[in-house]
């Protein structure tokens, strides 16, 4: 389900270390439009572009959490 090279960022890896739940997950991938469209079929949510500039796109899928994909920028 989750494309190679995904690496979780932002407040849900924040919230991992600490041990507590996130409330929703912030995800940098290679192809954040195939992501955030592929999971949207497969969990028969929604993918919305969020800022065509940076990339960013978020899928709301029924009784799911929100989560959001950004283009990963390896140095």
């Amino acid at each position: 389900m989750f494309p190679p090279g995904a690496l979780l960022v932002g407040g849900a890896a924040r919230d991992w270390l600490r041990g507590v739940p996130a409330k929703d997950f912030d995800w940098a991938v290679p192809d954040p439009a195939g992501a955030a469209q592929g999971l949207a079929r497969v969990s028969g949510g929604a993918a919305f572009l969020l800022d065509a500039e940076r990339g960013y796109w978020r899928v709301s899928a029924p009784g799911a959490c929100s989560m959001i994909w950004c283009r990963c920028r390896l140095m």
